[in-house]
């Protein structure tokens, strides 16, 4: 299958760019899904016919989030870091304070 087969089945959608912007906005497999008709088995299968790939977005959704709880500790304070993030998720806040105290950000 390819990108033209894609656009025909889905024109009325936004065919294979509203696809793509989807994919690059980090959505997940169920909007993807709900937007263009199809399961979560199927938005994968389309994305390994399109791209040679499967599509995950949760690794860089945590990469993103972590690099912006870093970026937020380059301004504030360690004490206003742990006030702001150790309540809303220990696994994230864990993960971003080790990497300021590796890049120098906060002092053990």
């Amino acid at each position: 299958m390819t990108k033209e087969t894609f656009n025909n089945l889905h024109k009325h959608q936004g065919g294979i760019k509203e696809f793509q912007k989807m994919m690059n906005t980090l959505q997940s497999l169920e909007k993807i899904g709900k937007q263009f008709g199809m399961t979560k088995t199927g938005v994968q299968i389309w994305c390994n016919k399109l791209f040679g790939k499967n599509y995950d977005p949760r690794k860089k959704r945590k990469q993103l989030r972590v690099e912006a709880m870093v970026e937020f500790a380059e301004k504030y304070s360690e004490e206003i870091f742990k006030d702001t993030f150790y309540k809303e998720s220990k696994y994230y806040y864990y993960i971003a304070i080790s990497e300021c105290y590796s890049k120098g950000i906060y002092k053990k």
